[in-house]
């Protein structure tokens, strides 16, 4: 759990259903509170080509939906984008 936490994201490759991979990260309150989170799943025969992709997609996604959600209610942490070193 604490490499999740460090990197910002977590896999999973065909653990909950075979021939499905996922990739998801946590969108952050004001106080850097998980309140959500967004997540892709795909068959793993696509996932495997575009992993990197697909995690700088999500990153972003909830990078944006952390933004947005907080709007008024202070000032966001920008976290550093871990989708290159996937």
């Amino acid at each position: 759990m604490e490499r999740i936490r460090s990197r910002g994201y977590a896999y999973d490759n065909e653990e909950t259903s075979l021939g499905v991979s996922c990739v998801g990260a946590p969108v952050y309150n004001d106080r850097d509170g998980v309140i959500a989170a967004v997540s892709l799943a795909v068959p793993t025969h696509r996932f495997k080509h575009k992993r990197t992709e697909y995690t700088a997609a999500i990153l972003e996604a909830a990078h944006r939906i952390s933004r947005i959600a907080n709007r008024g209610m202070g000032t966001y942490t920008e976290r550093t984008d871990h989708a290159s070193k996937a």
